[in-house]
Formats: structure tokens, sequence, C-alpha cells
């Protein structure tokens, strides 16, 4: 299973929600996860 796939099982998302790239920034002062969200071109939303 894909790092990308796992986030966006954690996350509960649904096509055509993806997670596109995730990013840990573990700097000194702080830590932040930053996730990239979004869709296929032309995807059709409830």
């Amino acid at each position: 299973m894909r790092t990308n796939d796992i986030f966006a099982l954690g996350l509960g998302l649904t096509p055509p929600w993806q997670v596109l790239s995730p990013r840990l920034d573990t700097d000194k002062t702080h830590r932040a996860l930053h996730l990239v969200l979004g869709a296929d071109r032309g995807a059709t939303y409830p």
C-alpha cells in the first residue's frame, strides 16, 4: 500500500478525492504534516 493511500484511508477520503503529496517537516522548533489533496480533472461532486 502506498503512503498516499494510507493517509487517504486514515482521513476517510473517497473518490474523487486523493492525497497527492504528503510532506513531514521535522524542524527543531516545530513539527508539521502537510498534505496536498486533489481530484481528477473533470470529477463531479455530490
